[in-house]
């Protein structure tokens, strides 16, 4: 970087000795594992800080390293010190600056040794005392890694990891190596003719005390000169606005006519100092440049020739900010030409011209926290240094200079003769004239210094407007409608109408007082210039005609008139304004009889906000009646000074740490849950529509009420409610949102009287906490808009920048705007005056996806705002009727949870809790599935129960084989409530099987026959399965586990009768249907397998409900397609076997042949079917019975497949999970289903005994059309 190379080009003496440091209180209970961690990632995240530099032939190399530091290393970086063990010196600040030379002397650039920590503790607590080279870090790098430290800090309090992402910022070599190709380009060639004028022109030289031309720095003095506070304000907040020049270049300006005083000269040159930060967007090879979040020395050092030091002060301050105004890219270009490209032309017209003096103007900055040393050896680089900047709100100057050149009394002069010049400027009551431009000395000519404009501009300008009186640059605010309205502007965007309807108004007086309006408000004379480069300024006219026009409708009848002034309003608003011309407002009185008029005063919102709307309405009638007795307002450009005056960079600062880690689902999932009956054919953005809720008039009341209880504003009510409305739609715990804030800065005099556009519209990141009572929450959105005032006259598209938001790309979609100043407050009686307003109404469209407008009084008014192109009018009507939900819930208290408002209505709750949950039937219940089971084998005998392929068992024999092996169970050990693994192929043995566990009392646990031994075994111990049943081909699957096999083979298949088994199992005692039937193994969603118990209840209920559903009946025929370990051929073996029905074991074989699959249904009459959606894809619906009934699981189906079976015949699609035995709902539309019609699939009602509700992250019920989880 130019500013590195000439650091180390200048001396060779101490490289290693010029550090800044930092004095960073830590928080308690910081250890240092904590303080390590937090420091690591900083170093990790900034290339900067893994920097090292070396000497070639050629001159000085930074490299860059990509490790960290290695263990040893920060051993040595990071120090802990007793301070209260410490030999202190005599003051606190001594003894820091004491550490830091200590800590100073151990850095080595070569070695890239150029961070030390000091962690120093005492009984008061414990600090960071953190000492960088100069080399990489300056004075807008520290407030960076402060946040880094605070954010990775807080992080590892929380037990998280440390993320410190980098939101697209520029790294610190991207920004070298684009310098260096900036250096060669024919880009910078441009600047070249203006380093070399400034060099080249004339200026004085310092006389000196002395004659040592390379003191060091061993030799240098410093003297301080400190304002009075009162000073200070006047040369902050007033001389800064009346000349028209910022803090920095009034300083400059201040230093170049004392130095003129002092030495008695005309001319100087003195060296300035920026942040180096300049932004090049319109430079080629700089496009997409983000140093906000940037560390590294990127300070720039240029020269600057000051001349007219003696003139007349106006007239000095004038070219002083002229002079400024010209340097290119804040003085970039002169670092990149010298060190750089080491220009030769350059380079000629330095020598013996180089700057005595430095300056430097730091801000506001506190020296206890922080400073900078350098090496006494190392050469003074300018005569005199010259440092400013506010210190605990005293303007400080700090001169340093060597003694020997300069004595003591002679710098003591120069410290007086400035302190005069600032004086002199504060007093100066400067006025027009004072900033740059044209008229001389001329008092009358006008203050054009808030412009960014050029003298020639300025001069085109003034020819172009003759009664040009003031000219000023627009806020973001005003920029960003102002650049969204234009062109043809067909919708009238950003237009706004108040419409004003009187009774017994005189056309003419009322005129003469708009005309006064116009009279008395620069606001009202203002023109909107584009100047090209993204400078948009206003200009306000000395005068200008008002834009007025009479129309009389009276002659019309009734219904007639009205449309025709709706036809009339609506036009007026829609046509768009020559924004190049004052004022971009007008006003229409349409007679409509012979006492009323509707009065429309159409404006471009850029011009004023509603606060101002409604102070215009309130003086137009005061002047109207005669009893306007107020002074005039401060004018609208004390608060653009005012705004010009901020510390933009801080701000934005602030915003990125604000917005960080914001989850991209936090404003994106709003418009999906509206968007159902939205104009989505429709061209452009659709029309803005809007619904209305007005408040009871009793509830408004008991929230105002219980809000001056709290000490909360209707206006925080306002945000937590759209805040949590926005997170019950969106299924996300944080959301964000924008809100509008009024935007007049309380310190700014005069400021709720002056007219012009002051709101702003900010983003809201709520994180929702259901355990939270409201009065806690309420208090902490409110204390988040207070933390956001400070920095909330940043326009909002400066925060999406510092954000990292894609350049239109939106923040949010909601805004919510509570007014402050309701219209008709504004308006006051006329009685006596036989002036009314009858009613008052404002009309503006915008261009936001959804607006909420929220008016106070006694009926709390709320209005959303929406595009019918991506909102849907129901949807956006239910939306507002559920904020005035939760509006009415927390009427009922603050010290309720956040997590009890609901949005629900009191038939919305009805309907889910209740009707949608009509699912009671009778059904035996105290009875296992077994016992249901025998039930249907001693009514059904001989009839098929299960075929398999060519086997065919009946429901006796399958009965008989149950008892026959559940005997055989008891005899080998298995007893109630033991757990029994199950490893058998799918064939009429394993249904018997099932059902003998069962009996014998015990869990069945489907095994696969080819199951891995470590998931075998995991089953086996998180279940307490001693046994496995299986066959003796398949005994081996217990090798490696403590299972002992069970072997069918051994059951003696003639032994015994029926009625022999069952008195095997007769001494087993009667089971309770709530015990288990069967333990069931998914993958879970880690990987590792997870065991869902279910009931013989649950199972009986499940198979009922199935069998009762009218999908099929007894004795027809029911296929399982589904392996024995899912819990799919649960419901296919029950629901069939506890029905009646013959169950229908599918082969591996017929199942790969889809087609073949088919036919069989058609063969053996199947009247029910399951299938995974994507297996039925491959079946044709023309190839089944048509008495089939088909049902889907397991995964959701595609619309045109739940179209074309429903189409065909009966369909389910059904849904549950394993926990809930099988499924837990099912859906069975109608060939001409609506749902299905409009492209949508529903899960159905819950099944028989079942209920199901859909709730949010609170466990609040959802309303319909909402995301939340089933339960």
């Amino acid at each position: 970087m130019p500013i590195q190379w000439r650091f180390l080009q200048a001396d060779r003496h101490e490289h290693g000795r010029y550090v800044q440091y930092a004095d960073v209180p830590l928080a308690e209970g910081i250890g240092r594992d904590q303080l390590q961690a937090a420091l690591q990632a900083i170093v990790a995240r900034h290339d900067a800080l893994r920097l090292k530099f070396r000497e070639s032939a050629g001159g000085w190399m930074a490299q860059y390293r990509a490790e960290a530091l290695s263990a040893e290393a920060w051993d040595e970086a990071l120090v802990e010190i007793d301070a209260d063990a410490a030999q202190a010196p005599a003051t606190a600040r001594e003894h820091v600056q004491a550490q830091v030379d200590a800590a100073m002397a151990e850095l080595d650039v070569k070695q890239g040794r150029l961070l030390r920590w000091l962690w120093l503790r005492d009984a008061n607590g414990s600090r960071l005392l953190w000492v960088m080279h100069h080399l990489v870090v300056d004075v807008v790098s520290w407030q960076v890694l402060a946040d880094d430290l605070a954010t990775a800090l807080d992080q590892l309090g929380r037990g998280e990891a440390v993320r410190l992402a980098r939101k697209g910022a520029t790294g610190y070599q991207d920004w070298a190596a684009r310098l260096h190709d900036y250096a060669y380009s024919g880009e910078i060639d441009a600047e070249k003719r203006y380093w070399l004028d400034q060099l080249r022109a004339p200026a004085a030289a310092l006389r000196l005390d002395g004659d040592d031309e390379a003191p060091t720095q061993a030799s240098s003095r410093t003297h301080e000169l400190r304002l009075s506070p009162a000073l200070t304000r006047r040369l902050l907040d007033q001389a800064t606005a009346r000349h028209g020049l910022r803090i920095h270049e009034l300083m400059t300006a201040a230093l170049g006519r004392a130095l003129g005083q002092w030495q008695q000269v005309d001319a100087i040159r003195i060296d300035l100092e920026s942040h180096g930060r300049p932004d090049l967007s319109g430079v080629p090879g700089f496009d997409g440049v983000d140093l906000s979040q940037t560390v590294g020395w990127f300070t720039a050092l240029y020269p600057l020739r000051l001349e007219g030091l003696r003139a007349d002060l106006r007239g000095q301050l004038r070219a002083a900010g002229a002079a400024l105004a010209a340097v290119p890219h804040a003085g970039i270009g002169f670092g990149v030409l010298n060190e750089l490209a080491r220009d030769e032309d350059l380079e000629q017209a330095r020598a013996g011209r180089d700057s005595q003096v430095l300056f430097n103007y730091l801000g506001a900055f506190d020296p206890d926290r922080g400073g900078s040393r350098i090496g006494a050896r190392r050469r003074r680089s300018h005569a005199l240094g010259v440092e400013g900047g506010v210190e605990h709100g005293a303007l400080t100057v700090r001169i340093d200079y060597s003694e020997r050149q300069f004595q003591a009394d002679t710098i003591a002069a120069l410290a007086a003769q400035l302190e005069r010049t600032l004086a002199e400027i504060a007093d100066d009551e400067g006025g027009p004239g004072a900033g740059v431009g044209e008229g001389g000395d001329d008092a009358a000519a006008p203050a054009w210094s808030l412009a960014d404009c050029t003298p020639a501009e300025l001069q085109d300008l003034r020819r172009q407007y003759p009664t040009l009186q003031d000219l000023y640059p627009c806020t973001g605010m005003q920029q960003g409608l102002l650049l969204m309205s234009d062109g043809a502007n067909p919708d009238g965007l950003y237009l706004t109408q108040l419409r004003l309807e009187l009774d017994g108004a005189d056309p003419q007086r009322l005129r003469a007082s708009w005309v006064e309006l116009v009279r008395r408000h620069p606001v009202l004379r203002t023109a909107f210039l584009d100047l090209g480069g993204d400078r948009l300024l206003q200009a306000v006219m000395g005068e200008v005609a008002l834009p007025w026009r009479e129309l009389d409708l009276s002659a019309l009848a009734d219904d007639q008139r009205q449309s025709e002034l709706e036809r009339v309003l609506d036009g007026e608003r829609r046509r768009a304004f020559a924004l190049g011309e004052a004022p971009p407002m007008r006003v229409l009185l349409a007679r409509l009889d012979a006492r009323r008029h509707c009065l429309a005063w159409t404006h471009h919102h850029a011009l004023i906000d509603g606060w101002s709307m409604g102070l215009l309405a309130q003086e137009l009638f005061q002047v109207y009646a005669g009893h306007d007795q107020n002074a005039a307002p401060p004018p609208y450009r004390d608060y653009i000074a005012w705004l010009e005056s901020r510390d933009h960079q801080a701000a934005a600062d602030y915003w990125q740490r604000y917005l960080d880690g914001l989850p991209l689902a936090a404003s994106a999932a709003l418009s999906a849950r509206l968007d159902d009956e939205a104009d989505a054919d429709t061209a452009g953005p659709g029309e803005q529509r809007a619904h209305v809720l007005e408040l009871p008039v009793a509830l408004t009341a008991q929230l105002g009420r219980a809000l001056k209880h709290e000490g909360v504003s209707l206006g925080t009510l306002i945000l937590a409610a759209w805040g949590l409305l926005q997170s019950k739609y969106s299924a996300e715990e944080e959301v964000l949102f924008g809100y509008t804030t009024s935007g007049r800065p309380p310190e700014l005099d005069g400021i709720e009287r002056m007219v012009g556009l002051f709101i702003n519209s900010l983003p809201l990141r709520l994180r929702i906490d259901p355990a939270q009572t409201l009065s806690a929450w309420l208090r902490q959105v409110q204390s988040m808009q207070l933390d956001h005032g400070d920095h909330g006259f940043l326009p909002l598209a400066a925060i999406q920048r510092a954000c990292g938001a894609r350049a239109g790309q939106a923040l949010f979609n909601a805004l919510v705007v509570v007014e402050n100043f309701p219209l008709d407050r504004s308006l006051p009686s006329m009685d006596g005056q036989q002036l009314r307003v009858l009613d008052a109404r404002g009309v503006e469209r915008s261009d936001f996806p959804l607006n909420l407008i929220v008016y106070p009084g006694p009926r709390l008014t709320l209005k959303l705002a929406y595009q019918s192109r991506q909102f849907g009018d129901a949807a956006a009507r239910d939306m507002l009727d559920r904020l005035g939900h939760l509006l009415a819930g927390v009427a009922n208290g603050f010290d309720q949870r956040v997590g009890q408002l609901s949005p629900l209505s009191a038939a919305e709750r009805e309907r889910a809790v209740c009707e949608w949950n009509r699912s009671e039937v009778d059904y035996p219940l105290q009875r296992c599935a077994h016992e249901v089971f025998q039930q249907q084998a001693e009514a059904l005998g001989e009839d098929d129960a299960i075929v398999s392929g060519a086997e065919r068992w009946s429901w006796k024999r399958l009965s008989a084989r149950v008892a026959q092996i559940a005997g055989w169970l008891r005899r080998r050990g298995v007893r109630p409530g033991d757990r029994v693994a199950l490893a058998l192929p799918k064939e009429p043995e394993l249904i018997a099987a099932i059902l003998a566990i069962m009996r014998a009392g015990a869990a069945y646990v489907p095994v696969a026959l080819d199951c891995p031994p470590e998931r075998l075994a995991f089953i086996a111990g998180d279940a307490g399965i001693a046994r496995l049943l299986t066959k003796r081909a398949h005994a081996g699957l217990v090798e490696g586990t403590a299972l002992t096999a069970l072997c069918l083979d051994d059951v003696e298949v003639s032994a015994g009768t029926s009625d022999d088994a069952a008195l095997l199992t007769s001494d087993i005692e009667p089971q309770s249907s709530d015990s288990t039937a069967y333990l069931i193994y998914t993958s879970g969603t880690t990987g590792t397998p997870k065991g869902v118990a279910l009931s013989h209840r649950n199972l009986v209920n499940f198979s009922l409900w199935l069998g009762g559903a009218g999908l099929y009946g007894r004795g027809q025929g029911f296929t399982q397609f589904a392996p024995h370990t899912f819990d799919a051929s649960i419901g296919e073996i029950f629901g069939a076997l506890l029905v009646g029905a013959t169950l229908h074991l599918l082969s591996d074989e017929l199942i790969q042949e889809p087609r073949a699959l088919a036919a069989y249904l058609g063969e053996h009459a199947i009247a029910f079917a399951a299938f995974p959606p994507a297996y039925l894809q491959q079946i044709d619906p023309a190839q089944v019975p048509a008495t089939l009934s088909i049902l889907t699981a397991g995964s959701a189906p595609t619309v045109e497949l739940a179209r074309t079976w429903s189409a065909r015949g009966r369909y389910v699609n059904a849904y549950g999970p394993t926990e809930t035995t099988v499924l837990s709902s099912a859906w069975m539309p109608a060939a001409d289903d609506a749902e299905l019609a409009a492209g949508r699939l529903s899960i159905g009602r819950p099944v028989s005994n079942t209920t199901m509700y859909v709730v949010d992250a609170a466990g609040q019920l959802c309303a319909p059309g909402l995301l939340g989880e089933i339960w």
